[in-house]
């Protein structure tokens, strides 16, 4: 009993930093949850998220959401706890959306995320550097394209990181650029009963992370339509590959590639054609005039 009582004699910790870092970002519940989990570590050595739970009367799923947000954060680590201890001279640069996301995720999609899909959203944040608006947008725009999955989610989340994309105005940009050159390569192919289709939209990807610009690629879908009479993905990625081999990224490095141009047979037929007819007028007029004077 004495050793109980000793224990409960004991502080939970939080610090100032640590509640300027956190009160802002995170909801009553997951603090509650993080100082039962504190509390029970405390006082009986062993903390289990169905004695948290049954503690602060909610649901095991709901404190195992909250323990691996602050296993994400650092807080707790594995099977302990981290103290949140930070010095004074410490400046706290970073609040976490992750928290403000999942509430938004839950109501737009009716339902509790699962740890999987909070680990994918911590990914996003620490590797992509997302404030709250970017993930609005990025959430928006794969529901939007009917892509609920947290994996599609991430990886349109790591191709904006690679093309510098870290705003809602260049997001939006580079959506609008994508759909423009999605519909000139269509029209250009002569594709208007069906939609671009997944493989041929690699195509498209690859040539984008080639930086690839979009007259470029329609010169190519022209060129392949010239020489093979139809839009062929395959044959226009073949062209760009090879100008892409040769250093080429603007319609003067095509010109320069493709040499002086040369002449047709036809024009060289036509050519030479002039050139014969030149040769049979090209008269000796002194030996003509002297023909001449001497029939008088």
């Amino acid at each position: 009993m004495g050793d109980k009582k000793k224990k409960y004699e004991e502080n939970i910790i939080l610090s100032l930093p640590f509640l300027a870092k956190y009160l802002p970002v995170v909801s009553g519940e997951d603090l509650k949850i993080y100082m039962a989990y504190e509390f029970l570590r405390t006082t009986e050595g062993k903390v289990s998220e169905e004695k948290i739970a049954d503690l602060l009367e909610t649901t095991e799923q709901r404190v195992k959401k909250s323990i691996v947000f602050w296993e994400t954060e650092g807080v707790i680590v594995k099977d302990n706890v981290k103290i949140p201890m930070l010095e004074k001279e410490e400046t706290v640069s970073f609040q976490s959306v992750v928290p403000q996301i999942m509430v938004f995720a839950e109501i737009y999609l009716g339902r509790n995320l699962n740890n999987r899909e909070i680990s994918i959203l911590n990914g996003i944040e620490k590797t992509c550097h997302f404030d709250f608006s970017m993930f609005q947008y990025l959430f928006d725009y794969c529901i939007n394209k009917k892509k609920k999955n947290f994996s599609y989610m991430e990886k349109v989340a790591n191709s904006w990181k690679e093309r510098g994309i870290q705003s809602v105005s260049e997001a939006d940009s580079h959506i609008r650029n994508y759909s423009e050159l999605i519909s000139a390569i269509s029209k250009t192919f002569g594709i208007t009963n069906r939609l671009i289709g997944n493989s041929e939209k690699a195509y498209i990807d690859s040539w984008i992370e080639k930086n690839f610009s979009k007259e470029l690629i329609l010169e190519a879908c022209r060129r392949t339509i010239l020489h093979t009479g139809k839009g062929s993905f395959p044959y226009t990625d073949k062209i760009l590959d090879n100008w892409y081999s040769n250093g080429v990224n603007n319609l003067k490095g095509v010109e320069k590639l493709d040499g002086p141009k040369k002449e047709s047979v036809q024009e060289k037929k036509s050519k030479n054609q002039f050139h014969n007819f030149d040769e049979r007028i090209d008269y000796d007029w002194d030996a003509l005039e002297k023909a001449l004077h001497s029939l008088k």
